[in-house]
């Protein structure tokens, strides 16, 4: 029975009953007070003047029905009597006396030699916010001393249900922390009771044989320190007679076990794990990480990772990971598999990935000496350009890393300068070896049996009977485009692959843009490149020259388009249009720029970013099914100041057209320490024009120019570019992208479980976007959980970037199974006959640890 029934029954059995008097000394009904609603009875709080509440009942209230509260003890003294201004009225009427002991056994239908227990903890049993906790041990078969105790705890702690001693004592571990001293204050306050003390008392024993009469704040603490100090070195067999922390190691293997269930249970809550760290790192400094990997080395291998731990860690590995990309990236992945990490630490693992991945690749190549030009073109898309990506992953994790705050003991500057120095490196060998082997074959690019740009509308568009668009993205090289086939291939509704092509030199925007416009043959005079008589330059002239072969076509630049809404760009640029050239300039227009040229890796993501969204747009929103991403040339970038080496002093004479990175002309009187061939025999123009080209990757020296981002010459960087087709038309793909379940272990832990897995490999070509759905299941094999489905659809090379964290919500039907069921299963099995992972499940829900 609640309060208000207990007042109102009070009204209804002394029917001359006019002001019921409610004294509570511990304000234990302060709450639910306030929270009665009977029109027929007046709730009055008695704390104010007594003397105008006297008058207002004997006038303005003499025929309602009151009650009144007051948040203190009934006057018991002559002295408090004579004081106490009510007391004629007090006199005249009924105080309110709860039985709380009995109508507890009531309320619950408790058994009559269950009374004692009531009897003992109903000052705290009477709460309804105990009870709420409590509900499910409320009944004559669960209500025990241990289930009530451990209830109540449970209570104190904030927590919503019963939970058993690991988690108790976890939250009683960050209420620990100083940011929850009142919490704890709190808390400790009820460890007054012997009941509750002797539990606590038992756990700490059970968990960590601390031996304690009293609680204290510092016992709780010490718990910490052996915590700590037991899971860095749960996986060491032997301890050192250096180790000074070794006398914390348990002398019983069980109590370990314990320490390693309760950090399980701990990591596995969402909301405590967020805390673990501090609790480790401010009240568990006692023991020290650095000691600790001084005294067992930093390749000993731990299985839990507190943050300090990581950076030291972190910290060794960038000395070592240029000579062992595979150990760290097995150490970034044990690392990645435990909680959330803070930005920095974040951060950090993605630098240390991102270089890891880059020496792998770097460290792979044997020898840049191929045997022929082709040989050399297709190592470079299958091989060498991978190196490019990873280093610029590399760059751009660098660029966040500096913004951020480190520990001292992170040093990135001479690991910097090594991934710049050997990327450099990389780049002059590999071009070296590729232009002297042009030299051999009297670089005749033109001989080299590969895809050539100049003969890409012969080959795509000349035949097509399809409405095709065509988008240009500027300086997007090869390696670029494998990053966007990616990102598209995270798109299951249609099918995308990519090739590439050879541009010619000078592998420029001019020349370029003027190969992909037609079948037509080029002409070249006074410098410029003409089609049919009409100049390359320009939109307007390129729609001109695109509606040569086909009556129909537009040619548009993207931030054009990307002003119109749909129906204004479909009826402009798409509909009846059967050929559509989009043009766009993101890399180039901040790489060519001196001022901006260090953004260049920025420019490539934004790129990315900006044709992901406008290939989906154009197939979606007007109504393409052939997409063809493209460029006009590639480019090179250096992160460092080039040497003084790497700059060449330019011919003299009198040339067509000169930059940093290739002359054309017909005066090669001077020309020496450099390459010439024919213009002819790198584009389709008969003409007694030389190309010139400074060694490898070098730089003419140019006032005003750029050198860091440079294009125009004949590296394979700047010469091979991508050619992606995307079409919505689906094409079945039978290998998708393999994973992992990370989990050892599978516990529920507060009616939930945490699910870790890893995405093996990213999304390519060869490996397509997995769908999944999970759920937990019971011994019947119905669904016990929340389901969840999920897209295994990351792009990244980098492997802690593909690991993903779920949590599954049990319902209340299953809680009461001690052994349920993780079932995984691919989306396409619609009627869930095969799952892909099946693994078992304990529910600490249901089973209570008793220690």
């Amino acid at each position: 029975m609640n309060l208000s029934e207990k007042i109102q029954d009070q009204f209804n059995a002394n029917s001359d009953l006019r002001v019921l008097f409610f004294f509570d000394k511990e304000l234990e009904y302060a709450e639910e007070i306030k929270t009665l609603e009977n029109p027929d009875i007046k709730m009055i709080d008695a704390e104010k003047s007594h003397f105008s509440l006297k008058i207002k009942l004997e006038q303005k209230l003499s025929k309602e029905k009151v009650i009144l509260y007051f948040p203190y003890g009934k006057p018991s003294s002559k002295e408090e009597k004579r004081r106490f201004i009510l007391l004629d009225i007090f006199i005249a009427n009924k105080e309110l006396l709860l039985d709380d002991v009995a109508d507890f056994i009531n309320e619950f239908q408790l058994l009559p030699n269950q009374q004692k227990l009531v009897k003992t903890f109903i000052q705290e049993l009477k709460f309804k916010k105990h009870q709420k906790v409590l509900m499910k041990y409320l009944t004559p078969h669960t209500f025990e001393e241990p289930n009530i105790i451990r209830g109540l705890i449970s209570s104190y702690l904030e927590f919503s249900t019963v939970n058993d001693a690991s988690l108790c004592l976890a939250k009683l571990m960050v209420w620990t922390l100083p940011k929850y001293e009142e919490k704890y204050i709190q808390f400790e306050k009820k460890l007054q009771s012997d009941d509750i003390s002797g539990m606590v008392s038992k756990w700490l024993f059970d968990y960590f044989e601390i031996v304690v009469e009293t609680i204290t704040k510092d016992d709780i603490i010490s718990a910490i320190s052996k915590l700590k100090y037991n899971v860095l070195t749960q996986h060491l067999s032997e301890l050192k007679d250096e180790d000074p922390y070794s006398k914390l190691r348990p002398k019983e293997g069980f109590t370990l076990q314990r320490m390693n269930s309760l950090i399980v249970e701990w990591e596995n809550d969402t909301k405590l794990e967020k805390e673990l760290n501090d609790v480790f790192s401010i009240l568990g400094k006692p023991i020290k990480e650095k000691k600790l990997v001084d005294i067992y080395d930093a390749d000993s291998s731990f299985t839990f990772f507190t943050d300090e731990l990581k950076y030291l860690l972190l910290g060794e590995t960038l000395k070592t990971v240029s000579a062992f990309p595979d150990k760290t990236l097995s150490l970034l992945q044990n690392i990645s598999g435990s909680i959330e990490h803070k930005k920095e630490l974040s951060a950090l693992i993605k630098f240390i990935g991102s270089t890891a991945n880059y020496f792998n690749k770097l460290n792979s190549i044997k020898s840049y000496k191929l045997d022929t030009p082709a040989d050399y073109i297709h190592s470079y898309v299958e091989n060498f350009s991978k190196v490019d990506t990873f280093y610029r992953h590399t760059v751009l994790a660098h660029e966040t890393l500096q913004k951020l705050n480190l520990p001292d003991m992170i040093s990135i500057g001479s690991l910097a300068k090594e991934i710049h120095a050997t990327y450099d490196n990389y780049l002059i060998e590999l071009n070296r070896e590729w232009l002297d082997c042009m030299k051999q074959f009297d670089f005749k690019f033109n001989d080299i049996p590969v895809a050539k740009q100049v003969d890409f509308y012969k080959d795509q568009l000349a035949e097509s009977d399809q409405k095709v668009v065509v988008i240009i993205s500027d300086a997007l090289r090869y390696e670029c485009g494998e990053e966007l086939l990616k990102e598209m291939l995270v798109d299951t509704k249609g099918n995308a692959n990519i090739s590439y092509m050879m541009t010619g030199v000078p592998s420029v925007t001019h020349w370029g843009m003027t190969n992909l416009l037609s079948d037509k043959p080029l002409t070249l005079k006074d410098g410029k490149l003409r089609i049919e008589g009409i100049l390359t330059d320009g939109t307007a002239n390129r729609e001109k020259i695109l509606k040569i072969n086909e009556p129909s076509a537009k040619a548009v630049q993207y931030k054009t388009l990307n002003t119109l809404d749909r129906d204004d760009a479909r009826k402009k640029y798409f509909n009846e249009k059967k050929v559509v050239y989009i043009y766009h300039n993101v890399i180039d227009a901040i790489g060519d720029d001196p001022k901006t040229e260090m953004k260049t890796f920025s420019a490539i993501n934004d790129a990315i970013e900006d044709l992901k969204n406008l290939i989906t747009k154009v197939h979606a929103s007007f109504a393409v099914g052939r997409v063809l991403i493209t460029s006009d040339h590639g480019f090179l970038f250096n992160y460092n100041t080039l040497p003084a080496a790497s700059f060449q002093t330019a011919p003299k004479g009198n040339h067509l057209k000169q930059s940093n990175r290739y002359i054309l002309t017909t005066d090669t009187k001077s020309v020496s320490n450099s390459f010439q061939f024919n213009l002819s025999d790198s584009s389709t123009i008969e003409s007694d024009l030389k190309i010139v080209t400074p060694k490898a990757i070098n730089r003419y020296k140019r006032q005003g120019s750029g050198a860091h981002f440079v294009h125009g010459g004949a590296s394979l960087q700047e010469m091979i570019i991508p050619l992606i087709e995307s079409t919505r038309k689906r094409k079945d793909i039978g290998k998708k992208v393999p994973f992992r379940l990370m989990n050892e272990e599978l516990k529920i832990v507060s009616g939930a479980l945490k699910v870790k897995l890893f995405q093996e490999q990213p999304v390519s070509s060869d490996n397509k976007t997995r769908e999944i759905i999970m759920g937990v299941y019971n011994s019947s094999d119905e669904l016990a959980s929340s389901e969840l489905i999920y897209q295994l659809d990351s792009p990244s090379e980098i492997a802690t970037d593909r690991m993903k964290e779920f949590i599954l919500n049990l319902d209340n039907k299953s809680a009461q199974e001690s052994i349920l069921t993780l079932k995984i299963f691919n989306q396409e099995d619609r009627d869930k006959l095969n799952p892909e992972i099946t693994k078992k499940i304990i529910n600490n829900t249901f089973m209570e640890m008793d220690f």
